[in-house]
């Protein structure tokens, strides 16, 4: 739904299609980055047997994150 959102709000203000999508990619990879990232590294602690803290502490810190104003 953010994707979604954020591409319109980026394509209503952009001059052309091309700067809209560049736009929306400042935007939104910072943000896609870090939840594919924690989630990798959440996997990671799980295949490992778990570290339940290290998985509490990227939880919660994803959920601030994420959290925030785009």
């Amino acid at each position: 739904i953010e994707d979604g959102l954020v591409l319109a709000e980026e394509m209503v203000r952009a001059a052309t299609i091309e700067a809209g999508w560049q736009a929306f990619t400042r935007r939104r990879w910072p943000r896609a980055r870090l939840v594919v990232e924690n989630s990798v590294e959440i996997g990671r602690l799980e295949q490992e047997g778990g570290n339940d803290a290290a998985i509490r502490d990227l939880m919660a810190s994803s959920t601030r994150a994420l959290a925030e104003a785009i």
